[in-house]
């Protein structure tokens, strides 16, 4: 799972610092999962997949997409969300 998570952080263009901020955590926990020193708890690993679309099947096992597939109506939700 931590390769997972560092391929999460790293798609997403943020460092740890910045991507621990979007999950409520601090980067020396996001440090701990990418090095494998750590193992995120359930309430990480759901934070994880909604906010950054992620399966949780993947995260956890690597198996099948690694996004969600979103309905158009989602997809422009999400956008006019970031927007404002």
């Amino acid at each position: 799972m931590k390769n997972r998570i560092k391929q999460i952080r790293k798609d997403s263009g943020l460092n740890q610092t910045d991507f621990g901020k979007a999950l409520g955590l601090k980067q020396s926990a996001i440090a701990g999962y990418e090095s494998g020193a750590r193992s995120p708890i359930d309430a990480v690993i759901v934070s994880i997949c909604k906010e950054f679309n992620i399966s949780e099947t993947w995260l956890r096992t690597g198996e099948g997409e690694m996004f969600l597939k979103r309905t158009s109506s989602e997809e422009i939700m999400s956008f006019a969300t970031e927007l404002m």
